[in-house]
Formats: C-alpha cells, sequence, structure tokens
C-alpha cells in the first residue's frame, strides 16, 4: 500500500486528478490532497465544499512556500504535481508530474525541464515530441485522466432544465483559455446572436479570479446583464467553474 498526495496549487487541477485518486482508493491506496489557504475566500470556500463532497483527506498549508518542506518530512511514497515544482529533484520522494491540460502553449512542454520520477503524457503524439526535447526524461503515454467518466460512461449527464436551459434547443459550449483569450474579442451582446441555442460558457479559473483578467470578468458581467433579455429569449449563459 502506498501514501500519495495530489498538490492542489490551483482548483483546476482537480478534474484531471479526481479519476486518479478515485482509482487508487479503490486498490486500497492512501491518498490526501494539499491545498493552500493563500488562496482568495471563494476559492477556499469552493475547495472546502469539494473535500467535504468527495470524502477527501486534505491537508493544508499556508502558502506554497512550505511546499518543499512539506513534502520532504511527510509520509509520501510519491507526490503527484499539475505543473513544475521548482526543486522537485531534491525530493526525498517519488514524484509525478500530471498535467492538466493538452493545449498547444510551449509551457506543456517547458515545464518538463523540471526533473521529476515520471510524467504522464496523453498522446503517442506528445509523447514523441517530449522523447525528442528530453531524451533523459521519463514518460509514459497513460491517457488523459480528465475524461476517464467519459469514457468509463461513469459521468452523470447534464440535466438543462436544471439549468434553467431549454432541452429542446441545441447547447453551444465556449470554454476560452486566459491568455491568449478570445473572450474580450466577443461582442458586448454576444448571446442575444444566438437566440436559437443554449449558451454554456466556461471561463478559465483565471478569468474568474485573477485580477490581471478583470478585462475578461468586465465582458462576462455584460452578458450576464442581458439574463433578462435572455431568460425571455430562452437562451441562458451558464458560468462554470469546472
Amino acid at each position: 500500500m502506498m501514501q500519495l498526495y495530489f498538490d492542489v496549487q490551483h482548483l483546476y487541477y482537480i478534474p484531471q486528478y479526481l479519476p486518479v485518486l478515485k482509482e487508487l482508493k479503490e486498490k486500497g491506496h492512501k491518498v490526501s490532497m494539499v491545498f493552500y489557504k493563500e488562496q482568495d475566500e471563494c476559492s477556499r470556500a469552493v475547495c472546502c465544499d469539494f473535500i467535504d463532497k468527495n470524502a477527501i483527506v486534505a491537508k493544508w498549508l499556508t502558502s506554497a512556500s512550505e511546499t518543499f518542506d512539506f513534502y520532504q518530512n511527510s509520509d509520501a511514497d510519491w507526490v503527484v504535481f499539475g505543473n513544475t515544482f521548482v526543486g522537485a529533484e531534491n525530493l526525498n520522494k517519488k514524484t509525478v508530474l500530471m498535467q492538466h491540460g493538452i493545449g498547444p502553449k510551449q509551457c506543456y512542454y517547458d515545464v518538463s525541464n523540471n526533473k521529476m520520477t515520471v510524467r504522464f503524457v496523453e498522446g503517442e503524439h506528445r509523447l514523441q515530441r517530449l522523447k525528442m526535447l528530453y531524451p533523459e526524461g521519463n514518460f509514459i503515454d497513460s491517457g488523459y485522466a480528465k475524461l476517464d467518466p467519459i469514457i468509463n460512461q461513469t459521468l452523470g449527464t447534464i440535466n438543462l432544465k436544471n439549468l434553467g436551459l431549454d432541452p429542446t434547443k441545441k447547447t453551444l459550449l465556449y470554454a476560452p483559455t486566459f491568455y491568449p483569450s478570445s473572450l474580450e474579442c466577443f461582442s458586448d451582446d454576444f448571446p442575444e446572436h444566438f437566440d436559437e441555442f443554449n449558451i454554456i460558457v466556461k471561463p478559465h479559473f483565471f478569468s474568474l479570479f485573477k485580477k490581471k483578467y478583470k478585462k475578461q470578468r468586465l465582458k462576462l458581467d455584460k452578458w450576464i446583464t442581458l439574463r433578462m433579455f435572455t431568460l425571455r429569449m430562452s437562451t441562458i449563459l451558464t458560468l462554470l467553474l469546472f
């Protein structure tokens, strides 16, 4: 039996972690998640709600400055990271890099310059690319964990009616990243141009919480102010965190 820690530097790592965490628990391993108190109050509340609903064994650190010493002195056999971690090669633990995204950004490749015991990769194309860039790295094509519930058909379906959407309409999903983002390029009355569709907008977590992306929130606020109009037109703008 192993003890594993999943480092939740940011909330949006959780959908990538959760299928793996559940699988490990089913196999009898001990798993915990590490959260950070230095987040804003809203983020901490989301963390607490997630912990309660999923019966997570949680560890709380005051800030990221405590991370290295915490893991170095912990009972962990493995520590799982969703992004690069400075000093990973100096930890007396085995480490995993399980990248939270698969986008074409250069940072996807740059993080593997940080030496970890193993990096899980979600496909043959990226596996070969990473091997070419970092021939001494240990890369394993494991698939994309975030999609496991869909592939295994364990993910419940979204009830459009419960979200206030019209089940008789087709649904548009718009999920922009934070930088570079197309979000600010959309018109202020974007929802009104799609009266015949349900609209679900899933902004990046940073778009919702980081100060430097406040213009993106202003754009979202403008769309939300159209709610009185969109309700009348049976088009709903829904903001989802995950």
